[in-house]
């Protein structure tokens, strides 16, 4: 089931006396919920480079989706190795040499520089590049807002400090060098891919993600609770992540928590203000966040015997972290 927008269930929904609704596959059959579109029309673009290309699509959030799926598995988003060649970090200012080239990337604003600081991570998106004539090298510009909560303290002492802290860049078109890298061009929904050995476009089954919840279970109030409800046997899988395309980037805190909001970003199965709300033998993977996020006001709720797996946040998350607890 390719679905458009989350699966909403209330307090509304539940039945009478205290009566469970089951939601399971059919005997002999596997449900699945998605929330991907999948694409055809593989072409080779680039035989030198064995770079393939096909088209999203006129649906916005494919174009901007962060995530590609080949044959069920991840692949990855168009990077550096690491530290590019000549880049540093001096002052607040991030530099980068002539010898990059990134100056004369065709869509520079795409770009994400991407570091790891203590336990938190930082994409911070380019807005320009300009010539430093003191030093002939290039400044690399960031939103202002976003740059000042990467580099200065605010609530925790984990801000960049040094050239080190960058990992790595990402996604542009001129970084597309390595098998299993993509790159989506979010005007044109162009995506471009570099096949691992022995994958064969032609028969591949590609999945962009468009949304970045499938599930969502929310009752009312304390008084009014969603309940009763069990998940058993179905798999929730692709999920994008929209958020860090913004200004401000993604400027994690720990724990999948926004330094600048305080609050725990977006998983594929959200649950809130609930009562016996279980999963029980369903498989969460390859999600743009979070898995499973059990956010406030829940009581007796289990999981038993899932499986969580490639998830680019944490895979279960108990609590609010914004409301104390």
């Amino acid at each position: 089931y390719e679905i458009q927008s989350a699966i909403k269930i209330g307090s509304s929904d539940k039945l009478s006396k205290s009566k469970q609704t089951i939601y399971q596959n059919w005997d002999g059959y596997e449900a699945t919920i998605s929330g991907g579109k999948r694409i055809y029309g593989w072409e080779l673009y680039d035989a030198k480079k064995n770079i393939w290309k096909t088209n999203v699509g006129d649906d916005q959030r494919a174009k901007d989706a962060r995530q590609l799926y080949i044959n069920g598995k991840r692949a990855v988003r168009a990077r550096s190795d690491s530290i590019p060649e000549g880049a540093s970090f001096s002052g607040s200012t991030q530099y980068v040499s002539k010898a990059l080239g990134m100056q004369n990337w065709e869509h520079v604003e795409d770009v994400e520089f991407v570091y790891y600081r203590k336990w938190c991570s930082y994409r911070v998106g380019v807005q320009s590049v300009s010539y430093n004539e003191s030093k002939d090298n290039y400044i690399v510009n960031f939103d202002p807002y976003a740059w000042d909560f990467a580099t200065n303290p605010h609530t925790s002492k984990t801000e960049i400090t040094q050239t080190d802290d960058l990992e790595y860049i990402e996604n542009a078109y001129e970084l597309l060098d390595t098998e299993g890298e993509f790159y989506i061009d979010c005007r044109s929904g162009d995506v471009f891919y570099m096949p691992e050995p022995g994958e064969d476009m032609t028969k591949a089954v590609t999945v962009v993600p468009i949304i970045d919840e499938l599930l969502v279970i929310e009752g009312e109030s304390l008084t009014n609770r969603a309940e009763n409800i069990t998940f058993d046997g179905i798999t929730f899988t692709e999920t994008t992540w929209l958020r860090p395309n913004g200004a401000m980037g993604h400027l994690s805190n720990q724990s999948d928590v926004s330094r600048h909001e305080g609050k725990l970003y977006e998983a594929a199965i959200r649950a809130q203000t609930v009562k016996n709300v279980n999963f029980e033998n369903c498989v969460v993977n390859n999600t743009g966040n979070m898995g499973i996020l059990y956010l406030k006001q829940f009581q007796n709720c289990t999981l038993l015997g899932n499986v969580v797996r490639d998830t680019a946040g944490v895979g279960v998350v108990m609590g609010d972290p914004s409301r104390g607890y």
